[in-house]
């Protein structure tokens, strides 16, 4: 089985639940055991999170990417500068 889920995220911390929300959406739909869920969702709101808060620009987004592979499951955040134009 794949399936992807990918999304953005604004540089605002009041949009971290979102992205929660989110990805705990995705791994249930693909029957991820809960106690991975948590993990993974652990892991990726803290990559968001530390990318919200240390980023010095005003116009950003982060970009989180979830994927299912068979027994893979991979993980990918991006930091999206916008060159302090907006979008």
């Amino acid at each position: 089985m794949l399936a992807t889920e990918t999304f953005l995220v604004p540089k605002h911390r009041r949009h971290v639940p979102t992205a929660r929300q989110r990805l705990r959406k995705a791994l249930a739909g693909w029957g991820v055991a809960d106690e991975l869920t948590d993990s993974v969702v652990l892991l990726a709101i803290e990559l968001v999170t530390n990318a919200v808060v240390h980023c010095r620009t005003s116009f950003a987004q982060v970009g989180v990417t979830l994927t299912l592979d068979g027994p893979n499951l991979v993980l990918g955040t991006v930091s999206r500068i916008m060159c302090g134009a907006r979008p």
